[in-house]
């Protein structure tokens, strides 16, 4: 039960709880948004956070050495988020891109690489993100944000800060951010750093 004071105003007021941010307005309490709920996680040698087997390359015929990284998505609440996606919102340097954020990731197998997806209550990842790949003896790694055309973009083998955002219709947006580098071997690497 609301204090008369807060039940009887026309006033709008702004109650910031341990849940949830609420507006409290002639009377009544309604949800506004959730305090974050969604993250990125990744867990680096573990499948399916990390695939080596299979590879291929954009175009190319047959599988070859390399690496394809994942992401996962989990919601810490006790409600499913809708409209959830995952982008990347800054590369550092930015070799040749000119916008951010970029195009949406696409779910782990979605040929149809559909924008938004739902992601259930629990405290490990609901759904997995495709990053980055890379073919050992190719010197360029495969972002997999499709541009308009289809294909991924590519950036030169070399060493990045990336920060990739999760953002759903009932969350605030989560970044975290990420070191993406190429060893001597021509190997991708990926590792969280916050």
């Amino acid at each position: 039960m609301l204090p008369q004071s807060i039940a009887d105003s026309q006033t709008l007021r702004v109650v910031l709880g341990a849940a949830a941010l609420v507006v409290l307005t002639a009377g009544s309490a309604l949800p506004v948004l959730p305090l974050r709920k969604a993250d990125i996680a990744f867990r680096a040698g573990e499948a399916p956070y990390v695939q080596t087997r299979g590879i291929m390359a954009a175009g190319s015929q047959g599988a070859a050495p390399g690496v394809w990284y994942r992401v996962g998505v989990t919601n810490l609440s006790w409600q499913a988020i809708d409209d959830v996606q995952v982008e990347i919102a800054r590369i550092t340097p930015a070799v040749g891109i000119e916008f951010f954020p970029l195009p949406p990731l696409a779910l782990m197998h979605d040929s149809k690489r559909q924008p938004t997806f739902v992601v259930n209550p629990g405290m490990e990842p609901d759904r997995f993100v495709d990053l980055a790949s890379k073919i050992d003896a190719t010197p360029k790694i495969q972002l997999l944000s499709y541009s308009a055309d289809g294909l991924p973009l590519e950036l030169p083998a070399g060493s990045y800060e990336i920060d990739l955002r999760v953002k759903g219709r009932t969350t605030w947006p989560r970044e975290r951010r990420f070191r993406m580098s190429v060893d001597s071997g021509g190997r991708l690497q990926l590792e969280r750093r916050r």
